[in-house]
């Protein structure tokens, strides 16, 4: 006599390939732990090339347009003005400190037929330091620009 097939043995059966797939998943996940412990192990020299290198919170790309900026820039908390050839940027950074930076123009809505938010830009200048709101910080990209 064969063995009957219930609900009970199929319910077995669902833990049982739960179990092994939640076990196989893990397996498949291994790199995690190894990548945490790379990221852990850095040398003094390294991290102090890291920190000279990196003077500003917020990584202002060399080239972009106002749209791309405009995404980025949380409402409230910062701007992108064109001015003349210029757009003059301020941005809050993670700490509520304001940084500024200052963009031209490399391509015009003449030459390429699209509209000035779709203009690529130039990354010219940056702000050494920080302000304590956008109004110093749109001060500072108006006195360069």
């Amino acid at each position: 006599m064969q063995p009957r097939r219930g609900l009970c043995s199929v319910s077995d059966n669902v833990h049982n390939s739960l179990r092994f797939s939640l076990s196989h998943l893990w397996s498949r996940y291994e790199w995690i732990i190894p990548v945490f412990r790379g990221n852990m192990c850095t040398t003094k020299r390294e991290t102090e090339e890291k920190t000279d290198m990196k003077k500003h919170e917020i990584n202002f790309l060399q080239t972009t347009t106002i749209e791309h900026l405009q995404d980025q820039i949380p409402s409230c908390y910062g701007a992108a003005v064109t001015f003349g050839e210029k757009v003059l940027v301020t941005m809050v950074n993670w700490r509520g400190q304001y940084e500024a930076a200052i963009y031209e123009f490399i391509e015009t809505p003449e030459e390429t037929g699209l509209g000035g938010i779709e203009c690529r830009l130039n990354l010219t200048e940056v702000a050494d330091g920080t302000f304590r709101d956008g109004g110093h910080a749109m001060q500072w990209a108006i006195s360069r620009a």
